[in-house]
């Protein structure tokens, strides 16, 4: 028998609605998920990265749904709610930061506008900052050339946690989100400023940042599973210790775009994320389980007595985002680390 082709194309959007039904995870709320995990406050650390996306200063008529009024305060209400220790924040101009600082009472920061590390005054201070640019052979400013901050902390000797002797390295960076051979270039240079400022591993170090990469093209192989890697992948090592001993939801997207939870969907996976990486990097995505771009990272110390295993790793989503999120085109990344003594 004779197929009519034109019979079966309106079975084509039919077929792809029922795939995108029957394979779309279903969302979970981070926030239920979170405070259904029993944590002790003095030996846990919460680490949050989150692209807060860039105000439009050239359109100041811009009042719209994702314009940075409109976002700001989801944006705060995130932070606070989940009260991190550290917030790795990426993309925030001036006036950003300083709306973040008049409303975050707890925090204070560090680091160039663009990739600004929070902390908990309250509980932490530093010992030391700086940044770094990622381009070799950089002599002076360029708005072109992107750059990482780095803050040394210890805890206040009032502070709730236990750990009142130990100091960390925190390093928040943005990779670039166009360049394959920058991003390269970039994860060498974060490797080799990580082991110098953690005196080769004597303190403790969290990367945190938007590496415009899928966790298993090179700048995380590089970073996690090469022969030269120090670092582990909060969510990786997270599911691989099972939910006996780590929570994670199955949110397998970290950006998208202002389309909220829908991004998540098989269809939005096929249709949206798997060419985005295809033009954003060299390598295949190996499968469809997880495009996220934002990751934190972590070593261990190697000479210190402390150890950090993650008890929770979430992309923080909810329900009713399904349709939109409008706090950024980013979901936040939020990583809670079991501090033990070895």
């Amino acid at each position: 028998m004779k197929v009519n082709k034109l019979n079966i194309l309106p079975l084509i959007p039919i077929t792809l609605f029922l795939l995108n039904t029957l394979y779309s995870p279903e969302i979970q709320s981070t926030r239920a998920l979170y405070e259904s995990k029993e944590r002790d406050d003095r030996t846990e650390i919460p680490i949050m990265t989150f692209n807060v996306r860039w105000a439009d200063l050239n359109n100041k008529e811009d009042n719209g749904p994702y314009s940075w009024p409109a976002r700001r305060q989801k944006v705060f209400d995130i932070i606070n709610h989940y009260k991190p220790l550290i917030v790795g924040t990426q993309e925030a101009l001036i006036l950003q930061h300083n709306d973040m600082m008049n409303s975050l009472k707890d925090y204070s920061s560090i680091g160039f506008c663009k990739v600004t590390i929070l902390y908990r005054k309250s509980e932490v201070e530093v010992v030391s900052q700086g940044e770094f640019w990622l381009e070799e052979g950089v002599t002076q400013y360029s708005e072109n050339i992107r750059r990482a901050s780095w803050g040394i902390f210890k805890f206040k000797k009032d502070s709730i946690f236990s750990f009142t002797d130990m100091q960390f390295l925190v390093i928040n960076t943005h990779n670039s989100p166009r360049s394959e051979s920058k991003r390269r270039i970039s994860v060498k240079i974060l490797l080799n400023k990580a082991l110098e400022l953690s005196n080769n591993g004597t303190i403790p170090i969290f990367l945190t940042g938007d590496f415009n990469a899928n966790p298993k093209q090179f700048s995380h192989q590089f970073l996690v599973e090469s022969e030269d890697g120090i670092f582990s992948d909060s969510w990786n090592v997270c599911k691989d210790l099972g939910p006996a001993k780590c929570l994670q939801n199955n949110v397998p997207c970290s950006y998208h775009h202002f389309l909220g939870g829908q991004v998540n969907s098989w269809l939005a996976r096929f249709v949206i994320q798997y060419p985005l990486f295809l033009v954003h990097g060299q390598e295949y995505p190996p499968s469809f389980s997880r495009f996220h771009l934002d990751w934190i990272l972590y070593q261990s110390s190697i000479k210190s007595r402390y150890l950090f295993e993650p008890s929770l790793s979430v992309v923080i989503v909810e329900p009713e985002d399904i349709n939109e999120n409008t706090a950024s085109d980013h979901f936040p990344v939020l990583s809670v680390f079991k501090i033990k003594s070895v």
